[in-house]
Formats: structure tokens, C-alpha cells, sequence
């Protein structure tokens, strides 16, 4: 019965609300409080609370809405409320998670309703998988593994950037990412340590590597070939420890230690004797560690004292030429030359410093002139040379091999004669030239012979040629001028010719054209005249005219 009361009594209070003053429900946040509604609400990973203050005219509620993890670490309190201003308590556990995460906040009053966005900062993560390596003395990459969802950096230390270098990023979020580094080649012999430090805003991690130091012991040339001259040899060496050095039992190299390594820990001078033998030798030169089995070996090759020896360097022929050998002691690849043709090499040696002969053939003179040729032995590769001269003389000769005698002549031939033998003189035809025992040519008539001298032994000839010219060969009358003069008494007229002798002989002009006045003179050999004559008669200019000379008691006739 009373609840019957009760109902009928709210019954008529609502329909006394239902009247003309209706509450319109309102949620707005007082002066000085902050604004959730129109911003987020955010947290930081660990666990905190924050108050929500607001003022409602109606009854309100709060709730928080589902999200995919559920609402388990995000509170609020207290839930529910009357008209007026209130505070709730917004409670976020801490964020264990390497995600961020948020919420909704719903506040209703009536049909009223104000929402707040709430977030919360994901657990920061840096770690490595590994923040030890071990590298080898010859180095390598390594790569190192990070997880983390914040922003970081790879920091090399300024005392390892000589041998550690970055070589890429790594990529923000919660997953594996690989940071590689190349690490150099050591150069040391120790141990060494090197670090790299991975670093967000708050956290650090820092990875240690260790590489292997060893020994380095290079040469810039492990082999010498050497002159056989006394010398001092550098041998340069790169290492990172003090080496050793063992020489050979031979007593050709020495250490020089008066300067060696107080001048360069990295260079090795030796002190190499002179060979002074015609065979080359060699020997070994080990540098090492004490401490370990490291070494290297250097060879050196020193040559032989070279040699090219010949005794006798000079050979003489007649013009008839020969045979000759040249011993050549020699233990270097030589070669021959000329500086002629009329020198041939017939045979070749062999290498090796021994007694070798070479065999050579000079060819018979044939231009009746005296030669000297040379021949050259060389070698290239170490400059070493010697020559050999060859000298060809004839033995008898003449001091002309042509003459030109005209006809009726006689000329004694001039022989030179190296044999101190006794000679026969032959005419290829005497009825052109003739020759007596003494070399006294005598020119017959005209035409070519040959006159031979042969030594009592008949190993030596030579020979000359002679020719015989007539004398009127050698005569010539040539046209060369005319001309008119007018005068009182009349006109004459002129001409002029001009005699030419190229003989070696001299002639006697008598007449040209029947005119002996001024006319009557000797020419020379190789002599010219002019000779004018003139007439009333103009034909003169025209006319053949007949020159009359005489030589050797004969009388001859040109015209022209």
C-alpha cells in the first residue's frame, strides 16, 4: 500500500517538472580548472593519477570505454553524482608494454555528454642482443643488434674512430635492427680494445670489442738483382715489433751497422762486397720475430764481373780480301754489328766466358779504292763494347783507273806499287794504246784499251783504262755574232765564230774562210776564240765557212 503512494506521489511531482520551467542538462568546467574536454589527457608510462573536475545542473555518470586490452589500467573514481561541481580521480597503472595506449572518458549528464581522450607513453626500450665481439688482426664487420622504440644514436669515441667506422642506420620501433661497423686491419702488435656507445635521451648501452693484435712484417721487395760492384743495398721493411735479422754464410754481405737501424728501424742495409768472378751468385737473407714464427726472405742476386775481351782488334787485307776469326772471351749476350757491307760474319759463339771465335769474310775490292770497315760488339743490357778494324789497301794500284790521251800522245802511267815485286804491263789492244816495261802509254789511234799490271807472283792486278781521242773530237766552230758598219767607201758586212778546244792538246788556227791576216794564232787546250771576219758581200753571214788548224804536224779542216 505504501508503495502505491509513493508512485502516485512521484507521479505528480514530474508532472509538476513537465511544466513551462524544463531543466536543460549542461556539463562545463569551472573557471580555473583544466580543460580535459578540449584537450587529451596524457600520462607517462609509470603508473600516476590526474583529477577531472566539472560541474553538472543534472545528475551525471562517468564511464571509460572498452579499448582491445580491456580498461584494466585505467580507473576512474568516484563513477557517479548529484548536481554541482565534483573532481574524479583519472588512476593509470604503469605502461609495461613497448606501445603506446588510450582511452575514452565519457561523461553524461542527462542527455548531456563530454568526452576526454586519454593517453599513456609506451615503456622505453634499448637493448642489444650482444655487446661483445671478438675480431681478428685482420678485421672485418661486425653488426650489432638493437631493439628499441625510442630515437638513439652509435656514438664511436673519439680514441677508436682510427679503426671502428659506421657504416648504416638503424630504424625506430620495437623490432631487431642491425647497426654494422667495419673494423680495420690492426696494425698493432698487442691486443686491442675498442668501444661504441648506443644512446637514447635516458638509456645507454655500451658494446666492447676486442681485436687480436700480431705481428706485420712486410717488405716492399723480397728479390735484388744487383750489379757485381761493391755497394750498400736498403732493404725496406714494415713492421710493428723489433725484428731480427739472420745472414747468410757467405762473406760477401755484411750488416752495416754503423748506420742501419740507428738511421730507420725500417730499413735494412747491407753491405755487398764486389764480384770479382765471371759467375753470378745469390744468397738468402731471413728477417723474423723472435716471438713468434713470423719471417720473410729476401734473395740477393749479384751478377757476374762481365767480360767481353778480344786480343787482337785490328785485321788487314789486299784488295783481294780473305778469311779472318776473332777470339771473343766474353760472359754477357753480345752482339755484332757493322758498319759496312763488304764485311760478312760467317760462323757464330756460344755464351760464356770462354775462348769463342767468330769467323768473318772480306769481299775482293771492286771500286779500286783503299776501305776500312769496323765491326762492333756490344752489349745492350750492360753497355760493355769493344770494336775491331778492318782495313783493305790494294796492293799495287794505279793513281788513275781512266786516262785520255789523244791521238799520237804518250804518257808514262803512274803505278804504286806496295809488293816490291816486278810487274808486266799489257795492252787489251795495242793498236789502239801501246805500253812499254816502264809504263809508257803511247795512244795509236783512236778508240778504248785496258792496260793490266800484274805483280811476278800473279796475286795482284790492276788495271786502267785508257781512250784515245782524234783531235778533231775535240775542235768546234760555232756561229756566234754578225754585223753591218756603212761608212764612206761603203757598206761591210761581219761575222763572228767562236773556235772552242777541249782538248788537253794545242792546236795552230791558219785560216777561216780563206782570211790568214789576224787569223794565223795557237788555242790552247781547253781554250776558246772568237774571230771576226768581214766582207762588202753580205752573204759572208750566210755562207759555210772552212776553219784550217793543224796539230802534230797535220793539217786539218772544220767548217761551220
Amino acid at each position: 500500500m505504501l508503495t502505491i503512494i509513493m508512485v502516485s506521489m512521484l507521479c505528480v511531482v514530474f508532472a509538476s517538472c513537465s511544466s513551462d520551467d524544463e531543466v536543460i542538462p549542461k556539463i562545463t568546467v569551472p573557471n580555473g580548472t583544466e580543460n580535459y574536454f578540449s584537450k587529451s589527457m596524457d600520462f607517462d608510462s609509470p603508473a600516476s593519477e590526474k583529477n577531472l573536475t566539472f560541474t553538472t545542473n543534472v545528475p551525471w555518470t562517468i564511464s571509460v570505454s572498452e579499448t582491445r586490452n580491456g580498461i584494466s589500467w585505467l580507473s576512474v573514481s568516484p563513477t557517479n553524482g548529484d548536481a554541482g561541481t565534483h573532481t574524479v580521480t583519472i588512476k593509470a597503472v604503469e605502461n609495461t608494454t613497448f606501445d603506446d595506449r588510450n582511452a575514452v572518458i565519457s561523461v553524461a549528464a542527462g542527455d548531456s555528454i563530454q568526452k576526454v581522450f586519454v593517453n599513456q607513453k609506451q615503456k622505453d626500450a634499448l637493448t642489444l642482443t650482444a655487446d661483445r665481439f671478438e675480431v681478428p688482426v685482420t678485421g672485418g664487420t661486425i653488426d650489432i643488434e638493437v631493439k628499441a622504440n625510442v630515437d638513439y644514436q652509435a656514438i664511436i669515441p673519439n680514441e677508436y674512430k682510427g679503426w671502428i667506422h659506421k657504416k648504416n642506420n638503424a630504424t625506430r620501433g620495437l623490432s631487431t635492427s642491425k647497426l654494422s661497423f667495419s673494423i680495420d686491419e690492426s696494425k698493432e702488435y698487442d691486443k686491442r680494445e675498442g668501444k661504441i656507445r648506443i644512446k637514447s635521451a635516458e638509456k645507454e648501452e655500451t658494446v666492447t670489442i676486442y681485436q687480436t693484435g700480431g705481428g706485420i712484417l712486410t717488405l716492399t721487395q723480397n728479390e735484388y738483382s744487383i750489379s757485381n760492384s761493391a755497394q750498400e743495398l736498403s732493404i725496406e721493411i714494415n713492421s710493428n715489433f723489433e725484428y731480427s735479422v739472420e745472414l747468410p754464410a757467405v762473406d760477401w754481405i755484411k750488416e752495416n751497422t754503423s748506420n742501419t737501424r740507428g738511421m730507420s728501424t725500417h730499413t735494412l742495409r747491407l753491405k755487398i762486397e764486389e764480384n770479382a768472378g765471371y759467375d753470378g751468385r745469390s744468397a738468402k737473407v731471413r728477417i723474423y720475430d723472435k716471438n713468434s714464427l713470423l719471417s720473410e726472405e729476401v734473395i740477393i742476386n749479384q751478377g757476374q764481373k762481365d767480360a767481353l775481351i778480344i786480343n787482337k782488334k785490328q785485321f788487314e787485307f789486299d784488295e783481294n780480301g780473305g778469311e779472318f776469326s776473332v777470339e771473343v772471351n766474353s760472359n754477357v749476350n753480345y752482339q755484332i754489328g757493322f758498319n759496312c757491307d763488304w764485311i760478312t760474319e760467317t760462323t757464330t759463339a756460344t755464351r760464356g766466358l770462354k775462348a769463342s771465335n767468330h769467323t768473318f769474310s772480306v769481299s775482293a775490292i771492286t771500286d779500286n779504292s783503299d776501305r776500312e770497315g769496323t765491326i762492333f760488339f756490344i752489349d745492350a743490357l750492360t753497355g760493355i763494347s769493344e770494336k775491331v778494324i778492318v782495313k783493305q789497301n790494294r796492293a799495287i794500284y794505279f793513281d788513275s783507273n781512266t786516262l785520255t790521251l789523244m791521238e799520237g800522245s804518250e804518257k808514262n802511267i803512274k803505278l804504286i806499287n806496295n809488293t816490291n815485286q816486278n810487274v808486266t804491263w799489257k795492252s787489251s789492244n795495242p793498236s789502239i794504246v801501246s805500253v812499254d816495261d816502264t809504263g809508257k802509254a803511247k795512244a795509236q789511234s783512236k778508240g778504248r784499251a785496258t792496260i793490266t799490271v800484274t805483280t811476278a807472283d800473279g796475286c795482284h792486278i790492276c788495271k786502267c783504262e785508257i781512250i784515245v781521242q782524234d783531235i778533231t773530237d775535240c775542235i768546234s766552230m760555232a756561229r756566234t755574232g754578225t754585223g753591218m758598219t756603212v761608212s764612206m767607201y761603203g757598206t761591210r758586212y761581219s761575222v763572228t765564230f767562236t773556235i772552242r778546244n777541249t782538248s788537253p792538246e794545242t792546236i795552230h788556227i791558219v785560216s777561216l774562210a780563206g782570211v790568214t791576216n789576224g787569223v794565223d794564232q795557237d788555242l790552247r787546250g781547253g781554250e776558246s776564240v772568237d774571230i771576226t771576219i768581214a766582207s762588202s758581200t753580205a752573204a759572208i753571214q750566210t755562207y759555210q765557212q772552212t776553219l784550217i788548224y793543224t796539230y802534230n804536224g797535220k793539217q786539218y779542216s772544220l767548217k761551220g
